[in-house]
């Protein structure tokens, strides 16, 4: 019988645990913030260069793929992320991610996270 008891509190236990995990919501401090998923259309410039999102304190890329596939990678000073093709290769970048809220309040959107992109159009996750 007191097997049956411990084992019912520990059920108990457990159960309001979860629960209380279900309903835990953010800081009120916590940053706004924007989820993305887009697709970039660029034409690669003449030193085949494009530059792409890298993640940062602010930004959190989730997801990053190009069709077609780069030919290489390299970085540049701070943030700066670029992938390498022939110039004026015509380049899908696939690309999900969160950003957010700057020190002025804006959350950036897809055109400041990927600028010169020719068109930019948002897809289901």
């Amino acid at each position: 019988m007191l097997a049956r008891r411990r084992s019912r509190h520990a059920i108990g236990t457990c159960t309001a645990l979860l629960l209380g995990a279900c309903s835990t919501v953010p800081p009120a401090g916590y940053p706004p913030h924007g989820d993305y998923a887009v697709v970039a259309d660029y034409v690669v410039p003449g030193d085949g260069r494009l530059r792409v999102p890298a993640s940062h304190r602010d930004l959190v890329v989730h997801e990053l793929r190009a069709d077609p596939e780069p030919a290489g990678e390299t970085f540049g000073p701070g943030h700066e992320r670029f992938w390498l093709w022939q110039a004026g290769t015509r380049v899908s970048l696939h690309c999900r991610f969160r950003a957010y809220a700057g020190p002025g309040g804006t959350v950036p959107g897809p055109a400041m996270v990927l600028p010169g992109a020719r068109r930019l159009r948002e897809v289901q996750p």
